[in-house]
């Protein structure tokens, strides 16, 4: 069968951290300009989610300049989650499973699931030293494995 990996920030981020990451993942690089698109939120909230999200190895930010930015390893899963597929054997069960809704491992407190993320990190990022970062990862990432259609692709 093949499929694809994507990710999402797990449940130990707000919805505040998950909105500033998408903007950001969307182009949005400049603290104020988040900060404004967010009047409903204080400049400290603010301020805690984006720490969070720093501290977490998710985006980086520059005090001189105010730029939010990606972290390189984000980065670099987000191009091999994007340009890649992978060709697996799976049960007949899970097939239809992956097929239906997709699969998602995301409670790393079990051991099983966070093998899965940690195995699911080394093979789509293969030469990259990712040692440091497995762990924070498997942590605060949730991946999804989804049957691969060509058309998502090309579309």
């Amino acid at each position: 069968m093949e499929i694809r990996i994507d990710f999402q920030l797990n449940h130990r981020f707000s919805v505040i951290e998950k909105t500033i990451f998408r903007f950001v993942l969307n182009g949005f690089k400049d603290a104020m300009e988040i900060s404004n698109a967010l009047p409903i939120f204080s400049d400290v909230v603010i301020a805690n989610a984006i720490r969070n999200l720093v501290n977490s190895q998710i985006i980086t930010a520059s005090t001189d300049s105010n730029i939010l930015n990606l972290s390189d390893p984000i980065i670099a899963i987000i191009d091999i989650c994007h340009s890649s597929h992978f060709t697996v054997n799976v049960s007949p069960d899970l097939e239809k499973l992956i097929h239906d809704t997709g699969i998602v491992f995301s409670d790393d407190r079990k051991k099983e699931t966070a093998g899965v993320k940690e195995a699911i990190l080394q093979s789509i990022l293969p030469n990259v030293k990712i040692d440091r970062y497995v762990k924070q990862y498997t942590k605060t990432l949730d991946f999804i494995i989804k049957e691969y259609r060509e058309e998502e692709q090309n579309g």
